[in-house]
């Protein structure tokens, strides 16, 4: 449940138009909870979300093992997203597009001529 609440934060109507807003005056960077954040658009991409879900687990774990069971229900999550989102949006989600590129631009170089960028049916994985 909490994974699929850090994938709403970056596809929040909040977050997006924050976004949009800082594309139209050039802006690269906001702040969350005073530490800077890269603005970027992750509505089309699931890395983000892969590359948070370990340390999101992780974290649930500390504060389950160190609050009572009898206030978890609540303080586990809220705190758990309270970590979460500034450490997601400022280190772990940028990250996402740079390794989504790197994996396309290592797919792509098996298929396209260096010289020409069009693909070689003789090297291509894909061709029959």
């Amino acid at each position: 449940m909490l994974g699929m609440m850090m994938g709403g934060v970056l596809i929040a109507p909040g977050f997006v138009n924050i976004v949009t807003a800082a594309a139209e005056t050039g802006q690269t960077f906001t702040s969350v909870y005073g530490i800077p954040a890269m603005l970027n658009t992750y509505s089309s991409t699931v890395l983000p979300i892969l590359l948070c879900m370990p340390v999101l687990r992780q974290v649930e774990k500390f504060f389950k093992h160190i609050i009572p069971d009898m206030l978890s229900t609540a303080f586990v999550p809220f705190l758990t997203m309270f970590v979460m989102v500034p450490v997601g949006l400022c280190a772990l989600v940028p990250i996402g597009p740079v390794l989504g590129n790197a994996i396309g631009d290592f797919m792509f170089s098996f298929g396209n001529d260096e010289d020409t960028g069009v693909a070689d049916s003789g090297t291509c994985l894909l061709s029959s």
